[in-house]
């Protein structure tokens, strides 16, 4: 199985994590590919309920992936704006598996 994990990382913890899963993933098989998120802004903090003011750069093309693994850290009791954002610009996932 193809599998994309997308992540935002800030302090460098949600980097080894989704390194981690890579690991156990390509351990059963799977092909991943990793993607650290960027932005045209930089952003350290804030809330999803607050207008995002900034683009996510470099989302790939998840055509090509059977699943997908999105995730961050939590900032404000919800996901970090930056993954958020993410979410918001993909394409519709009809029929992907998404976590």
């Amino acid at each position: 199985m193809k599998i994309g994990i997308i992540y935002h990382t800030q302090s460098g913890t949600t980097r080894k994590l989704a390194q981690h899963l890579q690991s156990a993933l390509i351990k059963q098989g799977h092909e991943i590919t990793m993607t650290e998120l960027k932005t045209d802004v930089e952003q350290k903090g804030g809330s999803i309920r607050q207008e995002l003011k900034f683009n996510v750069t470099n989302l790939p093309d998840v055509t090509g992936f059977d699943a997908l693994c999105i995730g961050g850290p939590v900032w404000a009791c919800g996901p970090s704006t930056v993954a958020y954002k993410a979410i918001q610009q993909l394409p519709a996932l009809n029929g992907k598996k998404v976590l």
